[in-house]
């Protein structure tokens, strides 16, 4: 230990040392920049599992948690069967279809309509909704069907008819928070005054992620601040302080940027980390500079005029 102590104490290798470090914090900064954020809420499972195998196996195959619900109100004393309200409807269905992402969507304005034949026997399927109606005698007739269909009801349309609820299934493997992000850009177009609710996985993981990041980037700076003022109380010693916040630093950005090295993306879960690593982290620098000066003054206090000439 004390020939090591010599090396590493040596004028050359200190420089090499120091060089190092910043070269591999600076790469593993640009790395770290450039890591993948994963949204998915179940991501943070263990992939070899046999259950969640198998839970995944049944996403992919018949869906089931990647189904996005956006509510939409048409207000109070107003009907989703409003001739403006079903053309908006109609243009959103029309555009979310061809949202990148999304497997398919499914709305009052595009769901099948089961009619039996009376004629020929079976069914007969068709669109529910269709073109519009221009006159109010075509919109009354439409409401009582869409309102006599049991499968619809209370699906894809509230009982009185005041409130729809739009489908939208997310391809798998699609990123749920930027898909969520499109969503909700192509009905706030097409239903800006509405009243639009929310729901589903994507939402849902979009929500908890964004959140998380404001909450870190909230408390982040009072964690530091609350540990620059412990260090400096302890301490007395600014250069002493930024050193340990220093160290802890190039620490958090060298362990996410080997997760941008092996390919492993943040998740909801990792995303509290580098205020984890900084409280953890912190503590090995403090207990070394605490040595450090605990050395200083008893070599001082030995030998007064030798520090005093160091100094």
């Amino acid at each position: 230990m004390q020939h090591l102590a010599r090396l590493m104490t040596h004028r050359m290798v200190a420089w090499i040392t120091v060089v190092t470090v910043l070269a591999i914090a600076g790469a593993s900064t640009y790395l770290a920049m450039k890591v993948e954020q994963d949204d998915d809420l179940l991501a943070f499972l263990p992939a070899g599992d046999p259950d969640v195998k198998h839970f995944h196996e049944l996403n992919r195959r018949f869906g089931g948690i990647d189904v996005a619900l956006v509510g939409i109100d048409a207000g109070k004393g107003k009907s989703v069967f409003a001739p403006d309200f079903l053309r908006r409807l109609k243009a959103a269905t029309a555009e979310l279809v061809d949202t990148r992402g999304l497997d398919g969507v499914v709305t009052l304005d595009n769901v099948t309509d089961f009619v039996a034949d009376k004629e020929r026997g079976g069914i007969i399927t068709g669109p529910l909704v269709g073109d519009v109606p221009k006159d109010s005698v075509g919109l009354k007739a439409l409401r009582k069907k869409v309102m006599a269909r049991d499968h619809v009801v209370g699906t894809f349309v509230s009982r009185d008819g005041r409130a729809t609820l739009l489908y939208c299934f997310l391809a798998h493997g699609g990123n749920p928070r930027r898909v969520a992000k499109s969503i909700r850009q192509v009905v706030d177009k097409h239903f800006p005054t509405h009243q639009r609710y929310w729901g589903g996985n994507p939402f849902i993981s979009a929500y908890i992620f964004d959140t998380t990041q404001r909450d870190m980037r909230r408390l982040t700076p009072w964690a530091v601040l609350a540990m620059v003022i412990v260090m400096m109380i302890a301490f007395r010693d600014l250069l002493g302080t930024c050193l340990a916040l220093l160290s802890t630093s190039f620490g958090i950005v060298i362990a996410i940027g080997l997760m941008r090295l092996f390919g492993e993306p943040i998740n909801l879960v990792l995303s509290s980390m580098p205020v984890i690593l900084f409280a953890v982290g912190s503590a090995y620098g403090i207990h070394i500079l605490a040595h450090y000066y605990v050395w200083v003054r008893r070599r001082a206090a030995d030998d007064p005029k030798e520090d005093e000439g160091q100094r």
